[in-house]
């Protein structure tokens, strides 16, 4: 028995020598893995801050090429990854667009993964021809870590770790890239009916009460607003002459633009209208809405005559403006009627003027003051820009146009 026991002796050693190397190899892995994931977080920072900023440089500087690219790398280099700041070599910038009614990228460089070789990680990037509106920056930073003892194992791939093996593939070192959209998105929901109003939509003092500004039944071609616009001037006239040389159409919000349509949509105070009142419909970006370039024999009861009287700028007694009164905050002022409304901005493509009498996805909205009005030919109204502070909902997607404009992050 002894005999036996001496035999057994160094075995508790040997087992406590084997345990430890398996912990010491899954502790190993495990700071692989963590630092891994660590970094992942970093780099990802990184594309969110360069997206932003780069996105954000192109609104305050209307659009102007090499603004995004260059503030997105700025911005990346004040960052840390992998223990130093990236060079710019290592961040992928594109400028161009993000359409949110697709999920794209309209790229107006070829210098990221995505915009070279047409799809990355998921995201469609589409090279633009034109690149007419650059108010969106993808960002793609990327670092390489030095495995410790993950590399043993195939079954991490862009610094995660995967449920199936790459047979083969080296992991002394790890590649980890991220990806980042930002993009100017567009002024309030427009069309939204204050909920305190339901019950009464077309009582536009309602809206005006509880800070909303209601939609003015015109909507304005993309085209004609410049990209980035800051000045309160910087709106073009809303034309509506013929179908070639229109800046701006009459809607009915939805599939049906007859004129009595928009009509009930007017049947407000002293320029009440013949027709049955209707419900403003609720609008968002991506919606679609009917056009028409509201040329009407019927005289005053034509759409363009009727916002005139709207905006107060007809003659008594039809000179009470129906719309919001900005004070000089921005704020809307409760029981202040005035000349401020809400046009949807539509996108029909890259082509100037754009044609009514069809139908155009809606791809923001302006919030503007009426000023003017010209009785033709050909008919125009005279808009400028206003900031409305009072309502902060903003809709993701959608044109900046100086108002309630901020950068939002998509991916």
């Amino acid at each position: 028995m002894r005999g036996k026991r001496r035999r057994q002796r160094g075995v508790a050693l040997a087992l406590v020598a084997i345990f430890l190397a398996v912990i010491l190899g899954i502790t190993a892995l495990g700071v692989d893995l963590g630092r891994l994931a660590h970094t992942a977080n970093e780099v990802q920072t990184v594309a969110d801050a360069a997206a932003r900023g780069g996105a954000k440089s192109l609104l305050d500087n209307s659009g102007t090429a090499g603004f995004g690219i260059t503030t997105a790398h700025l911005i990346s280099s004040k960052n840390i990854v992998n223990g130093v700041a990236p060079p710019n070599g290592d961040v992928l910038v594109d400028e161009g667009s993000y359409n949110p009614a697709t999920g794209n990228f309209e790229c107006c460089t070829s210098n990221s993964p995505c915009c070279s070789n047409g799809t990355w990680r998921g995201l469609t990037c589409v090279n633009s021809s034109s690149c007419t509106r650059r108010t969106a920056v993808l960002a793609v930073p990327h670092t390489t870590v030095d495995n410790i003892f993950a590399w043993v194992f195939d079954f991490i791939s862009g610094g995660q770790l995967t449920t199936t093996a790459a047979a083969g593939t080296p992991n002394r070192q790890t590649t980890v890239e991220r990806l980042a959209v930002a993009f100017a998105a567009g002024p309030s929901t427009g069309c939204r009916i204050p909920d305190e109003c339901a019950a009464d939509p077309t009582n536009w003092g309602c809206w005006c009460d509880h800070g909303v500004a209601p939609c003015l039944p015109l909507s304005a071609s993309v085209c004609d607003f410049p990209q980035g616009c800051t000045a309160n001037n910087c709106l073009p006239q809303l034309t509506v002459s013929n179908n070639t040389t229109d800046t701006a159409c009459w809607t009915g919000f939805g599939n049906n633009s007859s004129d009595n349509v928009v009509r009930s949509y007017m049947n407000q105070g002293p320029c009440t209208p013949n027709g049955q009142t209707q419900q403003v419909g609720i609008q968002s970006v991506g919606g679609t809405i009917s056009l028409n370039n509201g040329i009407n024999t019927n005289g005053s009861n034509n759409v363009f005559d009727l916002a005139q009287c709207m905006a107060g700028l007809g003659t008594a007694p039809q000179n009470q403006p129906q719309g919001c009164a900005l004070d000089a905050n921005g704020n809307i002022i409760p029981g202040a009627r005035g000349r401020i409304f809400i046009i949807p901005v539509f996108d029909k493509g890259t082509a100037c003027p754009q044609q009514c009498n069809q139908s155009g996805p809606i791809v923001g909205f302006a919030t503007v003051e009426v000023t003017a009005y010209s009785p033709g030919p050909p008919r125009t109204l005279s808009i400028v820009a206003r900031a409305d502070a009072s309502n902060t909902q903003n809709q993701v997607g959608g044109v900046c146009l100086a108002t309630d404009c901020r950068i939002d992050m998509v991916r």
